[in-house]
């Protein structure tokens, strides 16, 4: 497996990094000041793996690298990978534009999102793109929205067969 097929690097405000408090994610600390955690180790990684290659059909190596940045809430992420045929920018948009189609809280975005683009929300803009030859794809959410409560609230409508969007909007 190549373990660089994907590389994921995200920043996620303070309280993205755990709730237990520690001197490293005490105010004065994080104040004017970004750094990584969970060097090579973080505990979401396997799972992206996995889910990867479950879309994929083939295993999927992810390098996945947080960071936490001096804001309150929220997660940026950039995805970048080789793609496994030649496309044109526009199939690339359109593709993601498709594979996001019934997602109601997935917005597929002509330019770069901004953290502040989704603050109190439970959506996640997308944004895909070339770069020397590899897709680049940037992604927000508030994570404390659409992190897991959001995420607890719209698979309770689903199981409950309620609009998935109800309470959510």
């Amino acid at each position: 497996m190549d373990t660089e097929s994907v590389i994921v690097s995200s920043v996620t405000g303070a309280s993205g990094a755990g709730k237990n408090p520690s001197d490293k994610f005490h105010f004065p600390n994080m104040n004017e000041n970004l750094f990584p955690y969970g060097i090579g180790v973080h505990r979401h990684m396997p799972e992206m793996e996995q889910v990867a290659t479950q879309i994929a059909g083939s295993e999927v190596g992810i390098l996945f690298q947080p960071h936490v940045g001096p804001f309150d809430r929220g997660i940026l992420s950039t995805v970048y990978c080789r793609p496994k045929g030649k496309t044109k920018g526009e199939q690339l948009l359109q593709l993601y534009r498709d594979f996001y189609e019934a997602e109601p809280f997935v917005q597929v975005r002509k330019d770069a999102p901004a953290v502040k683009d989704v603050a109190g929300t439970n959506y996640c803009h997308i944004f895909v793109t070339w770069v020397k030859g590899r897709i680049v794809c940037f992604s927000v959410i508030d994570n404390l929205v659409k992190g897991a409560s959001g995420q607890a609230i719209q698979n309770m409508n689903i199981v409950y067969g309620l609009d998935e969007t109800m309470g959510l909007k």
